[in-house]
């Protein structure tokens, strides 16, 4: 059990948390009153629906800040559900050019989300995305000054009336033109879901500093693909009124950079099949995207499942198959330390220079027996002939 979820199922018990929230509705708690468990800035922040404790989804309680020093938890529709949203038809990425005059930063090691932001508004990512030149102005933490919003009741048709005064909230970034406003939350990993209130707080602020259109953006750096989700709040009083209006996605990659069927074909003729690695699970993740997600991730320092979990979008056992993936392929090592799993990259060239890196993944996919016994160096058959093509197809989406 992590530390988040034990303090606070202490805190519900203390407190009478539930029994408050199904008599009133909401129960106010203060930081004061967090930080006598854990520090409140610890134990308040989820970005995902899945970073919340047990305690928490069993009861499908939420917590938002409203002012300094005070948070409301209460069941609420705060997590907007990317994968089953009404959204457009996504387009191929763009192909942009990344600058060659720049030499901090490399195409091909991204490693957060500011560095993610800078590549690509240096590249004119956010230019050609708001159709006319932008430039950076706000970020970091500000005051939300003092408004009212409605937010859904989960299970129910009916809204909740909450009072925000002189909050804090985090803009990642605001790109400014003539007559737009974009407005960013990033994120480095792929997500299911996210927290509205990251871009409706900000929203509030803006709307209050300009009377330009502004355009609240989920900013998403995974893959090597910068993918831009278009938002809109269709009543600025409202924090559910929050609809897709477009996405567009952009890529550093250009076509000869992609991997053809000959290059897997090549591979296939060419690798040598090795042992599956010893006391490794079968691979049970099913998001490979997601796989390579943590290369980043845990190219930065080790962590415990316990940490991604908490951290970043992966539920408890996600965590544990994903890092099992990559060590199954050879990834990352899993060591022990004071009892608890740390997980290490130990394959530097996925996150450095390698032009193609998704192929060495796809050799090192290859290499394991059980995973393409059909294969054989001499001949590729009808059958193998369309897991090329599903493979070259996955990897080039």
């Amino acid at each position: 059990m992590s530390k988040n979820q034990e303090n606070w199922e202490q805190l519900f018990d203390d407190h009478k948390i539930l029994e408050e929230i199904s008599k009133n509705g909401i129960f106010i708690i203060s930081s004061k009153m967090i930080n006598k468990y854990r520090e409140s800035r610890l134990m308040a922040k989820f970005d995902y629906s899945s970073q919340r404790p047990k305690i928490f989804k069993d009861n499908g309680i939420v917590i938002l800040p409203i002012k300094r020093g005070a948070y409301a938890l209460g069941k609420f529709d705060l997590f907007f559900q990317l994968k089953n949203s009404d959204a457009p038809d996504v387009e191929e990425p763009i192909c942009v050019e990344f600058l060659n005059n720049i030499s901090s930063i490399s195409p091909n090691n991204i490693f957060s989300e500011s560095v993610a932001i800078n590549s690509a508004y240096i590249s004119g990512i956010f230019d050609q995305f708001a159709e006319e030149k932008v430039y950076p102005t706000l970020e970091g933490r500000m005051g939300t000054g003092s408004f009212e919003f409605q937010i859904k009741i989960s299970n129910s048709n009916t809204n909740k009336l909450l009072t925000v005064e002189n909050s804090q909230c985090e803009i990642d970034s605001c790109f400014e033109g003539d007559t737009k406003i974009l407005l960013l939350e990033a994120k480095n990993i792929e997500t299911n879901d996210f927290n509205i209130r990251q871009l409706f707080y900000p929203y509030k602020i803006l709307k209050s500093l300009s009377t330009k259109q502004i355009i609240p953006i989920l900013f998403i750096f995974s893959n090597d693909i910068f993918r831009i989700i278009e938002f809109k709040f269709q009543d600025d009083s409202n924090i559910n009124s929050i609809k897709i209006q477009n996405i567009k996605r952009y890529t550093f990659v250009s076509s000869s950079d992609e991997i053809n069927l000959d290059d897997i074909e090549n591979i296939m003729r060419n690798i040598k099949f090795v042992d599956e690695p010893p006391k490794t699970p079968f691979p049970q993740a099913n998001d490979f995207k997601r796989v390579l997600d943590l290369t980043k991730i845990l190219s930065e320092s080790p962590k415990t499942h316990i940490a991604i979990a908490e951290n970043y979008d992966f539920a408890g056992r996600q965590a544990s198959y994903h890092t099992d993936a990559g060590k199954y392929l050879g990834l990352k090592g899993i060591i022990t330390i004071e009892s608890q799993e740390v997980l290490e990259n130990i394959e530097e060239q996925i996150n450095s220079e390698i032009p193609k890196e998704e192929k060495e993944l796809l050799r090192e996919i290859q290499k394991l027996n059980s995973l393409l016994r059909l294969i054989k160096a001499d001949k590729i058959d009808e059958i193998e002939q369309s897991l090329i093509n599903n493979i070259s197809d996955y990897i080039n989406s």
